[in-house]
């Protein structure tokens, strides 16, 4: 059995409740370093709070409250942290199928 790295996956892809590390920002320069200045860096624990089809992300970042669009939130690689692993949809796209 293989040991490897957890894969990463764009943060917009995370269903609320799921925790994550942040790995990598792929944003342009001045995007990045202002994702910075509001706590997302590299080994980041954030955790989702909402997110809702066609709204902004609302992450749980630090000791705050962040609110990303989309197309920003897939620009942040993440892996998922914990237990919980890759969200799962089923076929009304919402939870895991049991």
């Amino acid at each position: 059995m293989l040991n490897r790295p957890p894969a990463t996956l764009p943060l917009s892809e995370l269903s609320p409740g799921l925790s994550a590390i942040l790995v990598e920002l792929r944003a342009p320069r001045r995007i990045a370093l202002r994702l910075a200045e509001l706590g997302l860096t590299p080994s980041t624990e954030l955790r989702v709070l909402c997110a809702q089809r066609g709204q902004p992300l609302l992450l749980a970042v630090r000791d705050s409250r962040l609110a990303l669009d989309r197309e920003l939130a897939d620009s942040v690689m993440v892996r998922v942290s914990g237990e919980e692993g890759f969200p799962s949809r089923n076929r009304h796209g919402r939870g895991r199928r049991r």
